[in-house]
């Protein structure tokens, strides 16, 4: 079995803002690493309607910590998502499986 075990209780969190750029939304994905993680995100993504604009990836704590950052914007307006969605969208990427998975 490949799967890590982590060391200690890391709940997942998950951040969006449209104070840190004038053209899209950031967001902030903290959660256990694994491999299915990030697919686990751009799925949600996808379903959400969002287009990564920029991506930054971060895997912390001896590689059991993920702290990654997407600016995205949204597909059909192609700009910054509305914060009346921030609650669905964090929903959305807390229920995905990857996220789910270290519930205890």
């Amino acid at each position: 079995n490949s799967r890590k075990v982590v060391p200690y209780k890391l709940d997942p969190e998950v951040n969006l803002s449209n104070e840190d750029s004038t053209q899209s939304t950031l967001i902030e994905v903290i959660a256990p690493d694994r491999p299915s993680l990030l697919n686990n995100v751009a799925r949600v993504f996808n379903e959400q309607g969002l287009e990564v604009k920029h991506a930054r990836v971060s895997t912390l704590s001896r590689g059991f910590k993920a702290h990654d950052t997407f600016y995205v914007i949204d597909r059909e307006t192609g700009a910054q998502v509305d914060s009346s969605r921030f609650e669905d969208i964090r929903q959305a990427l807390l229920d995905s499986p990857a996220l789910r998975a270290f519930e205890q």
